[in-house]
């Protein structure tokens, strides 16, 4: 009997489930390069090295992943963003983000600002957290956003993580976490093809067809006749160089003029700033209420013969118990702001009830208040000089100046969640700003707008006012104005070189006022 005739097709087919069969997934770990979180509660302070990455109102964290271990341009599979919830003081929801820029683990604060969030990494599927979510694991399906990156075709950014509710406070384990060491990580499956299986026996020829035949060659059209030439033109010589001048000597030095009489000597410098000067450019407008210099324009800068002030608070460096962190200053004391970790050197945890006793109020601003550890306070030995920035929340705020006992709960991060004030001793309230008037207004782009600030009451003594613009593209004339012991007021002028919304403060004695101009082109 023959051999039954075998399709080529059957043999093909074995041959690619073969192959099929040796298509595998491979799992691999991409580990957090940098990871941090800014909150407007503090927007000046950076939480770079934290342990925890927060979210809530006002308040978003940042991952990015290093991707090196990934081969460039493989095919993912899937892709998941593990998160290990370590707090969850109020329920909310959030979602991941693709971000648009780069930023700095170590630099980046509310007020950088942060870069901008992009399209949904979920691809709007939020994720809700609850009390039940502490201590347990998140995945979050983000495949389409890690398969750009590896590609090359989404730049590798990383991912922001943000309340989409109205309400919500939780946080996860940062890669700096030293309790649990459950830092964000990507798990990423990839598709990778095995080894070639090896090639199945060739299938029997089939019987040549018939050929067709063949049609009729067009004839060839005759050529055209090839033309001259043309002749290279002469090129033209290069001009001679002309002489060089003879250098004129040096003029005959004058005579030295005799040295001019004595002035007569200043008066004292202020104590512990006798050998200040202000940045190349600038010069001294007076003192503030503590008696110490302040320069015509706050912002930190070197060159010439002054000296550099880092932070902008007015104080240089060479004299500022932390120059990279602006003080608050009351009573001829400079606080540097802190956390309440820091201050209670790290004894207290996320949700733990805190009495902060016989601290002082050295500064008020809206609903903000700043408590201040006050010098020599054998309590907090390990923090001195040290201040915390808090919401007053539901709580009235207490007279400056005024010693008081502060009662709340700790929040992730480092922040203080203020449940009451108790005052310990009053004070007579000092005058300081009150307002600026007009609170909101409009105005094109190079005119000049008058503006009047107002303080509490008539001042006791002569006081300096500073006026600080919270934008690069206002100028505010005077930057600062002494107003006379009596008086209530002064007068001062904005004017905006590009259009958008700016704000614009007064400060006196540890106490500021804002107004708000749209800027319009």
């Amino acid at each position: 009997m023959s051999k039954p005739f075998e399709h080529p097709w059957r043999l093909i087919a074995g041959g690619f489930l073969l192959a099929t069969l040796w298509t595998l997934r491979m799992v691999a770990q991409a580990p957090p390069s940098a990871d941090t979180f800014v909150s407007s509660a503090t927007p000046k302070t950076n939480y770079g090295p934290g342990i925890s990455l927060v979210v809530g109102p006002g308040t978003t964290s940042y991952v990015q992943f290093n991707l090196s271990g990934i081969p460039a341009g493989a095919s993912v599979s899937k892709a998941s963003l593990r998160l290990y919830v370590d707090a969850a003081t109020a329920k909310g929801i959030f979602d991941v983000y693709q971000l648009t820029g780069s930023w700095s683990e170590n630099t980046l604060t509310y007020n950088t600002p942060p870069p901008a969030l992009g399209p949904s990494a979920t691809n709007n599927h939020p994720v809700a957290v609850s009390l039940a979510s502490l201590n347990q694991f998140l995945l979050i399906d983000i495949t389409p956003l890690v398969q750009g990156w590896v590609n090359g075709t989404i730049p590798n950014n990383g991912v922001a993580l943000a309340l989409t509710s109205t309400s919500g406070s939780f946080s996860f384990d940062s890669k700096e976490s030293a309790l649990t060491a459950n830092g964000p990580e990507l798990e990423i499956a990839l598709v990778s093809q095995g080894p070639q299986g090896a090639a199945g026996p060739q299938g029997s020829s089939g019987p040549p067809g018939i050929q067709g035949p063949s049609g009729p060659q067009g004839a060839t059209g005759p050529a055209g006749m090839k033309g001259d030439i043309g002749a290279t033109g002469a090129q033209g010589p290069q001009g001679s160089p002309g002489p060089e001048g003879a250098q004129g000597p040096p003029g005959v030095a004058g005579p030295v003029g005799p040295p001019g009489p004595q002035g007569p000597i200043g008066p004292s410098g202020t104590a512990g700033y006798a050998n200040f000067s202000c940045p190349s450019g600038q010069s001294i407008v007076g003192f503030n209420s503590v008696a110490q210099p302040v320069c015509s324009s706050t912002t930190g800068g070197g060159g010439g013969s002054g000296q550099l002030d880092s932070d902008g608070d007015g104080i240089p460096d060479n004299v500022d118990p932390c120059p990279f962190l602006a003080n608050k200053t009351f009573n001829a004391n400079s606080y540097c702001p802190s956390t309440i970790y820091l201050v209670n050197q790290g004894a207290t945890q996320p949700g733990y009830l805190v009495a902060l006793t016989n601290v002082q109020v050295i500064y008020l601003s809206g609903t903000q208040v700043t408590l201040a550890i006050m010098p020599g306070d054998a309590s907090y030995q390990d923090a001195p000089l040290s201040s915390l920035l808090m919401d007053l929340g539901a709580v009235a705020g207490p007279p400056l100046g005024s010693r008081v006992n502060a009662y709340g709960m700790v929040l992730p991060g480092g922040g203080f969640a203020l449940a009451g004030l108790e005052i310990v001793s009053g004070v007579t309230p000092t005058p300081t700003v009150s307002h600026i008037a007009p609170s909101t207004a409009t105005m094109a782009v190079g005119d000049q707008l008058t503006l009047t600030v107002t303080m509490t009451a008539p001042l006791t003594v002569d006081s300096t006012v500073i006026f600080q613009p919270l934008q690069p593209d206002v100028v505010v004339s005077p930057d600062s104005v002494l107003i006379p012991a009596g008086a209530s007021s002064a007068t001062f002028t904005v004017t905006a070189t590009a259009p958008g919304l700016v704000r614009v403060m007064a400060i006196l004695n540890g106490a500021e006022a804002a107004a708000q101009v749209q800027v319009v082109p």
